[in-house]
């Protein structure tokens, strides 16, 4: 394995296992470890900033950060990166998702999610469980910035994309992000699309770059990196994208540390 400068992971399903809505404390220690030597740890999500620069308070700004799914690039508090969707398809999409009574919508702003819930249920789970900022509207076709990435929320599972990518795949991003979500993004943005700016910035080779995923918006972000690891519960389709796989993040962040002392 050649000198590792940069590792990108997914979070849900990835570093953050069985539900867990936090780092553990050995990932923290283990993430500063890596800084110290120079080694950049990079969340790569689909959630908000604010929510995971939050997660990894103690080690906040050692780390770059990938949100909505390559939308937002951070790195030393610093916005690299900010795609825009086309405002009148966005408005397009968020009807659609409205007129679906088993869908429920998300859209992202910069330091917010604007929200206008079926159920309660919908709500507290943005608001309490992945304590996300949060934001209600009456309508959720006037927010007061740009849109860029929507998302959808299916409590019951996400079985089939099917229409949503026959109708707007040409000119959006689909994927699915976990159980009960897929994500729609500016067509060509990804998580794989914001990596390849923060390597290009930091003039870091492909081959000195591992990256861990285990859903479809991790595809193009295993592609991009030369060291790729999917887990051991991700979907087949996902794990030929990866040259390995495995069931903890942790146990190759310190495989990494050993290489480098």
């Amino acid at each position: 394995m050649n000198m590792i400068k940069l590792i990108a992971s997914d979070l849900d399903g990835t570093l953050l296992l069985n539900g867990s809505q936090a780092p553990s404390s050995r990932a923290i220690e283990l993430i500063h470890q890596l800084y110290e030597k120079g080694i950049l740890f990079v969340v790569a999500t689909g959630r908000q900033y604010p929510n995971v620069r939050n997660m990894f308070s103690p080690i906040k700004d050692e780390i770059g950060y990938i949100c909505e799914n390559g939308c937002l690039l951070y790195y030393q508090n610093q916005e690299l990166s900010f795609q825009p969707m086309d405002e009148q398809l966005a408005k397009q999409v968020i009807l659609d998702i409205e007129n679906h009574d088993e869908c429920e919508a998300l859209v992202s702003g910069k330091n917010t999610s604007y929200l206008k819930p079926k159920t309660k249920a919908y709500y507290h789970h943005m608001k309490d469980v992945v304590k996300n900022d949060v934001t209600l509207v009456e309508d959720l076709l006037n927010i007061p910035e740009p849109y860029f990435k929507l998302a959808i929320y299916q409590k019951d599972g996400v079985k089939d994309i099917s229409y949503w990518r026959e109708k707007y795949g040409e000119d959006l991003t689909i994927h699915t992000s976990g159980n009960v979500w897929f994500d729609i993004n500016p067509k060509g943005i990804n998580k794989g699309s914001a990596l390849l700016k923060l390597m290009n910035h930091l003039n870091i080779p492909k081959e000195e770059t591992m990256a861990f995923g285990d859903n479809e918006n991790d595809i193009e972000m295993l592609e991009t990196v030369q060291y790729s690891f999917a887990m051991e519960k991700a979907k087949d389709s996902v794990k030929s994208y990866a040259k390995e796989i495995t069931t903890n993040v942790e146990e190759y962040l310190e495989k990494v540390l050993k290489e480098e002392s």
